[in-house]
């Protein structure tokens, strides 16, 4: 069943056995460069689902101890455990590929890493443009060995219709 993130939560959550959340269904245009975050609901919710893991795994540990003094395997009742949650999309996971800067630094940290076993890699050569400069422009995309003609996007990835347009650099 669909959650309804503007409605309460805890009685919806009341109903389920399991919870699968996509975050990229429920994004925003936000941040630095136009790049999407999650909206306040999901946000919500994944704070929510968050604390009820760290309040229960607080109580595990507390009856985990007591139960070791004693030499019985668990002297406090455990309250039941959170609700299972698999987030398809995690924040932390989504951001590299939903910013653009943010993946072109993932994909030098791989190229150098199998670089470093032998193997030749490089990763596409990219500058990020905040704004054009006619004369910083330039230089910038040379030094990163940006050639003509190259393809203009967005910093953002997806999310934001914006991160779908692009343009092609034929010459200076």
């Amino acid at each position: 069943m669909p959650l309804d993130l503007h409605s309460s939560l805890a009685p919806q959550l009341a109903r389920c056995q399991l919870l699968l959340q996509k975050l990229t269904d429920c994004l925003q245009p936000g941040g630095g460069g136009g790049v999407a975050a999650p909206t306040p609901e999901a946000a919500a919710l994944l704070a929510l689902l968050e604390q009820q893991q760290a309040q229960w795994e607080v109580h595990r540990q507390a009856a985990a101890a007591a139960g070791a003094g004693t030499g019985a395997p668990q002297a406090l009742p455990l309250p039941p455990p959170p609700l299972p949650l698999c987030v398809v999309d995690p924040p932390a996971a989504l951001a590299p590929i939903m910013d653009r800067a943010l993946l072109r630094d993932h994909l030098e940290g791989a190229a150098q890493a199998v670089r470093q076993r032998g193997i030749p890699m490089r990763a596409p050569a990219s500058v990020l443009v905040a704004a054009f400069d006619p004369a910083a422009t330039p230089r910038a995309m040379a030094a990163a060995a940006v050639a003509l003609p190259c393809i203009a996007k967005p910093q953002a990835a997806c999310g934001v219709a914006e991160a779908h347009q692009m343009a092609f650099v034929l010459h200076g």
